[in-house]
């Protein structure tokens, strides 16, 4: 009786684990807890419907293995099922309401990194970087979202470390590799076929100063500016005869400019 009436809040579990990801240091007092809830949350919303002449999921009665026989089976079964499709609909709703709730208790960095593995990363070459300075070329098969950047650990897929001497990624026989978060440095995903580049591999992105640098240029320094920063222009130290070398250089400076 118990294993039928847990069973429902599992498929609850399973997608609330596909919508908020793993959390490898989560106690499992806190999975089971959950477990149960969506268990007893599916039962009631599947209850609901006995309303409108659903059978009654007698199994979870004590006095309910009376009801478990081959004339009672498909009563129980349909129960059942309503049961766990009830479990999976709270597990749902409980992990979109977390993945929605996570900008009020995480930082934005915590969603960066959660938005570039659900969503970046897919079927495409991942280079990632170590603090050792060693670096590898492959596939994101795993890696911990919604964890602590102490915590996001990641599984390599054929990984190919990168020869200095030829500039290339040679593969190994190597089909998965675990690397801890403490090594990591940087990860990148490469531009695939599908992406919609504003800007075209291997070319300057400006082929020309963009308009918005040349507004913001400083004006060339005037005369006076110019002999300021010759060193000329310096009041502090020399007083009124430096100031007059100053004005004098400044004279020369624009009769120069002019003819």
């Amino acid at each position: 009786m118990l294993a039928l009436g847990c069973v429902p809040g599992g498929f609850g579990e399973w997608l609330y684990r596909r919508i908020v990801g793993f959390d490898q240091n989560e106690k499992q007092i806190y999975a089971a807890v959950r477990l149960v809830g969506f268990s007893v949350v599916g039962l009631c919303l599947y209850t609901l419907t006995c309303v409108w002449g659903s059978p009654l999921p007698v199994y979870v009665y004590p006095k309910g293995v009376a009801a478990l026989t081959p004339a009672g089976f498909p009563a129980v079964a349909a129960a059942f099922f309503g049961h766990c499709l009830g479990g999976a609909l709270s597990g749902v709703a409980g992990g979109w309401a977390t993945r929605l709730s996570a900008p009020l208790f995480h930082s934005s960095a915590h969603e960066s990194w959660d938005c570039f593995v659900r969503h970046y990363v897919k079927n495409r070459w991942v280079i990632v970087d170590l603090d050792n300075g060693q670096r590898y070329a492959g596939m994101v098969q795993n890696a911990d979202v919604s964890a602590n950047p102490a915590e996001r650990d990641i599984v390599h897929c054929e990984p190919a470390p990168f020869n200095s001497e030829t500039g290339e990624y040679v593969a190994t026989p190597y089909e998965y590799m675990y690397i801890p978060a403490k090594m990591l440095s940087s990860v990148g995903a490469l531009s695939v076929d599908q992406d919609k580049r504003v800007s075209n591999i291997g070319v300057s992105i400006f082929h020309t100063e963009p308009s918005h640098v040349a507004e913001r240029r400083p004006e060339q320094p005037t005369a006076v500016a110019a002999a300021a920063i010759a060193g000329v222009g310096s009041t502090t130290q020399a007083g009124p005869l430096a100031t007059h070398a100053a004005a004098a250089s400044a004279k020369e400076i624009d009769d120069q400019l002019k003819s």
